[in-house]
C-alpha cells in the first residue's frame, strides 16, 4: 500500500477524525454525561452488529425492524446529550 491519497481525500471526513470531533465536542460535558455517552455508544455498536447479523440471517423480519428502531433511538439519545 502506498501513502498516495486520492483526489478529494479529506482527513476530516475519516471515521477516526469524526470520532475525534465527537470527543472534542464532549469536552464541555460533565462526568455523568460523558459516562452516558460512553454507555450509549457501546450499546449502539452492539445494536449495529446485531442488526448486521439479523439482515444476513433474515429469520424474523420483525427483528430487523426492531433493531433499526433501537439504533435510531440510541443515535437520537446521543444527539440530545451532545446538543445540551
Amino acid at each position: 500500500m502506498s501513502n498516495v491519497r486520492e483526489p478529494g481525500y479529506d482527513r476530516a471526513a475519516t471515521p477516526a477524525a469524526l470520532g475525534d470531533s465527537i470527543r472534542e465536542a464532549s469536552v464541555s460535558l460533565d462526568k455523568k454525561q460523558k459516562k452516558q455517552l460512553e454507555l450509549l455508544r457501546k450499546k449502539l455498536g452492539t445494536a449495529k452488529q446485531q442488526l448486521a447479523g439479523a439482515k444476513k440471517q433474515l429469520d424474523d423480519p420483525r427483528e430487523v425492524a426492531r433493531l433499526e428502531a433501537e439504533v435510531r433511538a440510541l443515535e437520537e439519545q446521543i444527539g440530545k446529550i451532545q446538543g445540551q
